[in-house]
């Protein structure tokens, strides 16, 4: 029997993995440490003055430190598992790894 192990971080990453540029209030809101307030500022600033260039544009939206290291921690963490970045919307992403599988023994 074959027996796979997702670890809870894989799964939140997988999960709640996506692109600030096409984030919806809903989505940053999934990203511990962002709430209601400061998902609309970062929306309404991309919504009026187009796509944010980097992580670091984020910052001009208005909102806190806190928020704005919630989404590098973020972003660091969809790199560590292979996942799309929250980083760059101009950055290649790279795909996700599939998991290596045993082949079936032979009888």
């Amino acid at each position: 029997m074959l027996k796979i192990f997702v670890s809870v971080a894989t799964l939140s990453a997988v999960l709640f993995s996506f692109d600030v540029n096409t984030a919806s209030v809903k989505d940053l809101e999934k990203i511990h440490g962002i709430g209601d307030a400061s998902a609309k500022k970062i929306v309404e600033y991309r919504t009026k003055n187009g796509n944010y260039k980097n992580l670091e544009d984020v910052k001009k939206s208005g909102i806190v430190t806190a928020v704005y290291n919630a989404l590098v921690k973020h972003a660091e963490d969809s790199k560590k598992f292979g996942l799309p970045s929250t980083q760059t919307a101009t950055t290649p992403v790279q795909p996700a790894q599939k998991p290596a599988v045993a082949p079936a023994p032979t009888k």
